[in-house]
C-alpha cells in the first residue's frame, strides 16, 4: 500500500501536494495529545519511535534490493543512513525528556 501511495505522489503532484497536507494535518492534531500524555508514556513512544526509525534504516541500508520503486539502490541506502541517525537523535531526546521528567518528579516529592 505504501509503495503505491510514494509511486503516486511521484506521478501527480496533487496526491504529492494531498500526502503532505495529510502528514502535516497529523503532526498537529498529535501534538497536543503528546503534550498532556503521562511522563511513562512519553518515554516509551519516544523510545520504539526511535527504534522503529533506526530499524527502517538499517532495512534500507541492508537490502540490495529495491524496497520501493521511488529510490534507487544508492538513494535508498542514503536515505537509511539518514533515518538512523535520526533515529539517534530521537534516542538521545527520549533521554533529555527522561532525566529532565526524573528532576520534575524528584522535586515533586
Amino acid at each position: 500500500m505504501l509503495p503505491h501511495s510514494i509511486d503516486a505522489a511521484v506521478i501527480d503532484i496533487r496526491f504529492n501536494r494531498f500526502m503532505l497536507l495529510n502528514m502535516f494535518a497529523a503532526g498537529l492534531l498529535l501534538y497536543p495529545v503528546l503534550k498532556y500524555i503521562r511522563f511513562e508514556v512519553r518515554i516509551l513512544f519516544l523510545g520504539m519511535f526511535a527504534a522503529m526509525i533506526i530499524a527502517t534504516g538499517i532495512a534500507l541500508i541492508s537490502f540490495n534490493i529495491l524496497l520501493c520503486s521511488a529510490f534507487n539502490i544508492e538513494q535508498q541506502k542514503e536515505t537509511g543512513a539518514g533515518m538512523i541517525k535520526a533515529g539517534v537523535l530521537f534516542f538521545f531526546l527520549a533521554l533529555f525528556v527522561f532525566f529532565k521528567g526524573i528532576g520534575k518528579l524528584s522535586e515533586n516529592e
